[in-house]
């Protein structure tokens, strides 16, 4: 007891489970990896990788289910709030089959182009590549405007973005439940993003639970349709995006392994990295205008606060 007493109040979780490698925290079905890692235990990110449907918000039996299809799209989806796109302000969306979101028009390119791809159309896209669901998988999408859902991402926002006070009064949730590659039926990648404003600030979560394994290129983040504002996920474009060692799941820029935030209203051109995982090798050193909360030990553990916090890498 006494050391779920410390946890919950050095990570602010509001419930406990322990375990020799990682701290899981539930919040409203919602299981989120509190990466924390025993003292000598030889453990690696494998520990703590997401499995399962976490760190994804609550989607079995929820919301909408898009038609089954090959390259097919959703009709277009009505947004209940407006949303600020680094910009633009949209009122539609629209959730194609591979893997991405568009505004304009439904999208149905199966072969990914590495970002910045200066295509002249805004996409997010947490899992651009040739799916197919026809024969398993489904697709949905579910708006909310109220409920523990809604506030549970406030609350996750502020985690990462404390200076902000956000409040969110909208949030649009697409999974990819179990779907399946262009002919690889026999496997299942699953997958979420996640749109949320306030009526000021806009944000984009990805998060990914069991990506299977392909031959397939696979393009992660966000672009606009000048490519001003970009991110490509490391290990977009090669191996090491897919299988039980995808870059997607097993790291992140917010230290929620499987779990990736962008603020998308406005930010720097061609980078808007906000935050990092303890070992990311691709942001060895802050920005100066980074402040950094390093691993701290506590009753024989060593904790990474989900507070940490990189705006870019470095380019000194």
């Amino acid at each position: 007891m006494e050391r779920q007493n410390l946890v919950q109040q050095l990570s602010g979780v509001l419930s406990f489970e322990e375990s020799l490698s990682c701290i899981e925290r539930v919040v409203t079905e919602v299981e989120v990896i509190c990466w924390v890692v025993s003292w000598g235990v030889d453990a690696g990110l494998s520990l703590c990788r997401p499995v399962d449907d976490r760190p994804l918000y609550p989607y079995q039996n929820v919301g909408t289910t898009s038609p089954r299809d090959d390259d097919g799209s959703a009709p277009r989806i009505t947004l209940q709030e407006s949303f600020n796109f680094f910009g633009q302000n949209y009122s539609q969306i629209f959730l194609n089959n591979n893997g991405d979101l568009t505004f304009d028009a439904p999208w149905s390119s199966y072969i990914p182009e590495q970002f910045p791809r200066h295509g002249g159309r805004d996409i997010i896209a947490p899992f651009w590549t040739d799916l197919d669901n026809r024969v398993n998988g489904d697709i949905r999408y579910v708006q909310y405007s109220n409920g523990p859902v809604l506030q549970q991402v406030s609350n996750d926002i502020n985690v990462y973005f404390p200076d902000l006070s956000f409040h969110a009064n909208w949030v649009f949730i697409a999974t990819w439940e179990n779907v399946a590659y262009f002919n690889e039926n026999g496997k299942q990648t699953t997958f979420q993003v996640v749109l949320t404003t306030d009526g000021q600030f806009s944000f984009v979560l990805m998060n990914y639970g069991s990506i299977a394994n392909t031959s397939k290129s696979v393009q992660a983040g966000y672009d606009t349709a000048d490519s001003s504002h970009h991110f490509s996920i490391p290990g977009s474009m090669t191996n090491n995006a897919v299988g039980s060692n995808s870059f997607f799941s097993l790291h992140s820029n917010v230290n929620v392994p499987g779990r990736w935030v962008f603020r998308v209203d406005q930010g720097s051109t061609g980078c808007n990295y906000n935050g990092k995982n303890a070992t990311a090798p691709w942001a060895e050193r802050p920005t100066p205008l980074t402040t950094q909360h390093f691993p701290f030990r506590a009753h024989a553990l060593t904790f990474y606060p989900s507070s940490v916090r990189i705006t870019c890498p470095s380019t000194e």
